[in-house]
C-alpha cells in the first residue's frame, strides 16, 4: 500500500567529511594501519543508518534503518492513533529515546507520532508525513 525510503543526506555528508579529514591525518601521522578500520567503520555506519524505509501493508506498519539490522513491525490492530508532528531539532537523527517515546529518524524535523494500544508512543521521521498518515488511514479504515 505504501513504501517510502528517506535518505539521510546530512548523515552521509557528515560521515564522508569525517572520513575525508581522518584519512589524511592518519596517513601523515604515520598511522596508516588505522585507515582501514576508519573506512570500515564509516561504511558500516552508513549501511546501518543512512536511510529509513517505512512500509504500510494491509496488516502491518514496518520500518527499518539502512540494510535492516535495526527494524521493527507493528500490527495495524495495535495502532490506536497517529498524528503528524514536528520534532525539536534537539532530538537529532538516528534511533533514540525522547520525552515523547522512541524516535526513528534520518533527516529533517517532520514525523508521524504513533500511539499504540498499550499507551506507548513512538515517532517515525519522514519527509512525507501527509502520505504516511493517509496510508495508515487507508490501511486501518480509520481517519
Amino acid at each position: 500500500m505504501y513504501k517510502h525510503t528517506q535518505i539521510g543526506y546530512v548523515i552521509i555528508v557528515f560521515f564522508a567529511v569525517a572520513a575525508a579529514v581522518m584519512i589524511p591525518v592518519l596517513t601523515t601521522s604515520g598511522r596508516v594501519i588505522m585507515v582501514i578500520p576508519v573506512v570500515a567503520a564509516v561504511a558500516v555506519l552508513l549501511a546501518l543508518f543512512s536511510t529509513l524505509t517505512v512500509e504500510v501493508t494491509d496488516k502491518q506498519l514496518r520500518f527499518k534503518f539502512g540494510i535492516g539490522l535495526f527494524r521493527k513491525s507493528v500490527p495495524l490492530n495495535e495502532i490506536v492513533s497517529w498524528t503528524e508532528t514536528r520534532n525539536s531539532w534537539l532530538y537529532g537523527w538516528g534511533l533514540r529515546v525522547t520525552f515523547r517515546g522512541w524516535l526513528y529518524n534520518v533527516s529533517g524535523v517532520h514525523a508521524v507520532e504513533i500511539t499504540l494500544r498499550t499507551g506507548k508512543k513512538f515517532r517515525l521521521g519522514t519527509d512525507e508525513p501527509e502520505e504516511l498518515s493517509r496510508a495508515l488511514a487507508s490501511a486501518t479504515g480509520r481517519q
